[in-house]
């Protein structure tokens, strides 16, 4: 014992009695030798031991004396009071005239309850049973005999202290966990092995509403303020391992509410062999949860957020690139428009004077077969306008309504799929079309030069041995695809796919494959480069979309798609008129800024047997009407000043019952309709052939359309 509290006190009347406690538990203020030969004599009263004890490592004692009990009472009052108390009181059991040693000891005790007292006798008259039951208890008392062995009394001492200051330290680091236990923001409770609470601090009073005097000596609350599996199991489990740590627990409080724990188990032995505690400590994390959760979702609307800006990204991208494509086909468009209607109004003479010759020599055969060959030529060079002015997407369209599983039908049959059988004999040509009626509102010519174009790519795209297959269906789109390359109204629409085994398309192609002109083809040998441009702005035409998915080495498949009607197909009565049909009489102003066409119509209404009149713009028609009426007007839509809308308006103030019909090299468009709404009949494109204008010319003349 090296440290700690060594402070005795020693209560005896006998001051020679003193002298010998203090040669043994402070050996070093007498000489070593003089010493044990005085206690020997003091305290054994015999001879000395042959074999002394070294007293170097003993340790030295701070030693009080009282020759009194009540001396030595208010001695332990007053070092309890200066917190310095004494670890031990020797006190003798006879201390004559005043308090003896049970009264002192019993007073002692009521006052320190941690003071270890020694009743120190001579004599047997108490027993040791009535000394207890005066003092109180034998815990912290000692019975010690005169005369003593220095040792037995030095071992006594020295045990006595450790046993003080161990008492010390445990109550000590007893407060201390106390004050933790009561102190903790977690909630700490104790159960024994019948799983009854032991211990339940402030904290578990805090969370759960329940006090300690609700709780301890009782079943563990849990069983009932929670449904948890865990705890209805619990009373069930003996082996430490088996409750586990951190489980997160929902309770009911005393007062009803509702909370998440998070809840810790462990199992600990009081001493070997003896019974076991389970230790549970819990915290509330309901805020926690709830900030969890709360998390979550903010995560969960950030990430939401963030891909509503990709796709929005994404989208913006898909736009800028549509943007500029149309903008790239506008342009194109533009150009291309142009130059159809110039070709037009040369291909007009191409295509018409051949005929005027046939129908004016009808005798001179070669002449005849002269004048068709130009003729052919010249609508084969108008087929090429045709499709510039699709590219332009100003071609005059008049759609009407058909089945696109007719559509498909009619061209296998035809002889263009005939022609790529011929041309491609190792490529197999088939169709899986849809069995239901998939009607659309459509340019029956377009859909087939879109079906021509697809087939003569896929076939030409392959290489030996092969398929193409033309599919039909139906499909709902719900909303605008990201994906596609138009975009189109939700709605349900009809199907039409070609696809190929072929090599594919690239990347890099794939984004160019609509332009017109680009072609990886032979230029002039194996197309224009407009059939797929064709293909794309027909399908704007039609309020639909067309779409291109390939992998190289795997094929092809191109996807379009055509609004569906509840329509009817339209019946159409295909009787070619002869041209003695289409002759008649009347007067007819033509009005055309272009020399040679306005000659050329003027030359095809006579033969048919028309008076005719020629003027070269809107101004100089109206001069010649406002001197004379005719009975139709066949006006061109596009001149410079007037241009034939304007002049058909004028016209109709001269006369509101006038009829006309409206001819252009390029476009039906807007300024068309809104003439054809004042009145106007029929709209012929240029160029048009001899039985085209006379039965547009009849069909009005004979019309009762009223202006």
């Amino acid at each position: 014992m090296n440290n700690g509290n060594k402070r005795i006190l020693i209560i005896d009347d006998d001051q020679d009695i003193w002298k010998s406690y203090q040669l043994v538990l402070q050996p070093d203020s007498q000489d070593e030798t003089s010493s044990m030969s005085q206690l020997n004599a003091l305290l054994l009263e015999e001879h000395p031991q042959e074999n002394q004890v070294s007293w170097e490592e003993a340790p030295h004692f701070d030693l009080s004396y009282a020759s009194q009990g009540q001396e030595g009472y208010e001695m332990v009052k007053q070092a309890f009071y200066d917190k310095n108390p004494f670890s031990i009181a020797f006190v003798d059991i006879r201390m004559p005239p005043g308090w003896d040693g049970m009264e002192t000891a019993t007073r002692i005790r009521k006052f320190d309850q941690n003071i270890e007292l020694v009743i120190v006798t001579a004599y047997s008259d108490r027993s040791r049973e009535e000394i207890a039951r005066v003092v109180g208890t034998l815990h912290k008392l000692l019975f010690f005999r005169k005369p003593f062995d220095p040792e037995e009394l030095m071992q006594v001492a020295v045990s006595l202290c450790d046993k003080w200051n161990t008492g010390k330290r445990e109550d000590e680091q007893r407060r201390e966990l106390q004050t933790i236990l009561d102190t903790s923001p977690a909630a700490i409770f104790s159960v024994d092995q019948e799983d009854h609470v032991v211990a339940w601090n402030p904290a578990a009073e805090k969370i759960t509403g329940f006090s300690v005097e609700d709780v301890k000596g009782k079943a563990c609350i849990f069983r009932e303020i929670s449904e948890d599996s865990f705890c209805r199991t619990c009373q069930d489990q003996t082996i430490p391992q088996k409750r586990g740590p951190d489980r997160e627990l929902t309770i009911t409080t005393k007062n009803g509410a509702t909370k998440i724990i998070c809840l810790y188990v462990a199992q600990i032995a009081l001493g070997k062999g003896e019974e076991t505690r389970t230790i549970c400590s819990f915290w509330d994390i309901t805020a926690l949860k709830a900030g969890e959760q709360a998390l979550s979702e903010s995560n969960q609307r950030l990430k939401e957020k963030i891909a509503t800006n990709e796709r929005l990204q994404k989208e913006s991208l898909r736009l800028q690139q549509e943007l500029y494509q149309a903008q790239k086909m506008e342009a194109i468009g533009l150009m291309a428009g142009g130059v159809a209607h110039d070709l037009n109004n040369i291909l007009a003479s191409i295509v018409g004077y051949p005929q005027l010759i046939r129908f004016q020599l009808p005798d001179n055969k070669q002449l005849h077969e002269l004048a068709l060959a130009v003729e052919e030529a010249g609508e084969r060079a108008a087929a090429v306008v045709d499709d510039l002015l699709t590219v332009a997407r100003g071609v005059a369209v008049v759609k009407q309504v058909a089945d696109l599983n007719i559509l498909v039908e009619n061209y296998l049959a035809s002889t263009e799929a005939k022609e790529v059988q011929k041309l491609h004999p190792e490529v197999k040509l088939s169709s899986d079309l849809n069995p239901q009626f998939l009607h659309i509102n459509c340019s029956p010519i377009h859909v087939a030069k879109c079906l021509m174009n697809l087939v003569n790519n896929a076939a030409e795209a392959i290489d030996g041995k092969g398929e193409v297959v033309i599919e039909t269906s139906r499909q709902e789109v719900i909303e605008d695809s990201s994906n596609s390359a138009c975009k189109i109204q939700p709605g349900q629409y009809a199907v039409l796919r070609v696809r190929d085994n072929g090599p594919g398309i690239s990347e890099e192609d794939q984004e160019r494959v609509f332009e017109p002109f680009y072609t990886k083809k032979t230029m002039g040998r194996s197309g224009t480069g407009l059939g797929l441009a064709v293909v794309w702005n027909t399908s704007l035409d039609h309020n639909g979309s067309v779409t291109v998915s390939s992998t190289e080495g795997q094929g092809t498949s191109f996807t379009l798609l055509f609004p569906l009607t509840n329509e009817e197909v339209s019946q159409i009565k295909k009787i070619e008129p002869g041209l003695e049909e289409l002759t008649g009489t009347g007067i007819i102003m033509v009005v055309d800024d272009n020399g040679r066409q306005l000659d050329l119509a003027c030359g095809m209404l006579k033969v048919l047997g028309y008076e005719v009149i020629k003027a070269s713009s809107g101004e100089e028609a109206l001069q010649l009407l406002g001197d004379q009426p005719v009975d139709l007007l066949v006006l061109d839509m596009l001149m410079p000043g007037m241009n034939g809308r304007r002049t058909y308006e004028e016209a109709k103030k001269l006369y509101p019952v006038q009829k006309a019909i409206i001819s252009s090299g390029f476009a039906a468009d807007k300024e068309v309709q809104k003439a054809q709404e004042l009145g106007a009949g029929n709209f012929i494109k240029k160029p048009y052939t001899l039985k085209q204008l006379g039965l547009a010319v009849r069909d009005e003349l004979a019309s009762s359309r009223q202006s």
